[in-house]
């Protein structure tokens, strides 16, 4: 089988902190497995891709006995609309409550609210002015963002050494409330892609050079918060810890 995969090394000040080993599976490679890359590590975290949705598993692998595997709900179509909905929804705008046993088919009236509102909140750079504050939070998403840009661009084995963006957040720790103003045709130019609307109840993404989406900052930490749980990843960090955590006493 010939499977892609990447190896990730998250280093500070040169020193190792983790480990992070990702590959997708199958004929299709409709599934990724994600799993600790250091010695002894016996867990795996897994989602599969199906027509019905997100299928994800935490594998708990044994040294003497068969595999145990904590499979997770499936998060679908449905679910992750229910979800999403309220991120890109606007203050006048909010989207149509989806009743609990609703399926793909019963989602006309979504759909005719993303169609109206998708143009609004997914459009070209505007001259809007847009801000950045330095302790809103904003800066570590752009980093992180940088930082997925250059596991794109090695796809094989990237090391990551966290220092400099820690020695960035540190410094603008003791700068106090500044803020950068700019317009949002702006943001390319100035290497930002990560901003807030003037009164801060948006996030702005830019996607590219021509193309930026809006987020309701309200909802932001809810809904990612959510994913995460249904998700799976929550428990599987949590076990990955405590199996670092063991190990440390052996």
């Amino acid at each position: 089988m010939n499977d892609t995969e990447r190896r990730i090394r998250l280093l500070y000040e040169g020193n190792e902190i983790f480990r992070l080993m990702a590959k997708t599976v199958g004929k299709s490679r409709n599934e990724i497995i994600v799993k600790s890359a250091e010695k002894g590590s016996r867990s795996h975290y897994g989602l599969v891709g199906t027509s019905d949705g997100l299928a994800p598993h935490v594998k708990h692998e044994r040294r003497k006995g068969k595999p145990i595997y904590d499979l997770q709900p499936t998060l679908s179509i449905v679910d992750i609309l229910r979800i999403l909905g309220p991120l890109i929804a606007l203050e006048d705008d909010p989207p149509p409550k989806i009743p609990p046993e609703s399926g793909a088919e019963d989602l006309a009236e979504f759909s005719q609210w993303l169609e109206r509102v998708l143009p609004k909140v997914m459009h070209a750079p505007t001259s809007r002015k847009v801000h950045i504050p330095t302790e809103s939070g904003i800066e570590l998403i752009e980093e992180c963002r940088k930082l997925e840009r250059r596991m794109r661009s090695h796809p094989d084995k990237q090391e990551i050494d966290l220092s400099s963006i820690a020695a960035r957040l540190q410094g603008q720790g003791s700068e106090g409330n500044s803020t950068v103003v700019i317009r949002e045709d702006e943001m390319s130019a100035t290497g930002h892609s990560v901003a807030l609307s003037e009164d801060e109840s948006r996030m702005i993404l830019l996607l590219d050079d021509s193309r930026v989406v809006e987020f309701s900052t309200k909802v932001i930490e809810a809904a990612s918060g959510e994913l995460l749980r249904r998700l799976g990843l929550l428990d599987f960090f949590d076990l990955v810890e405590k199996e670092r955590d063991g190990r440390k006493f052996v």
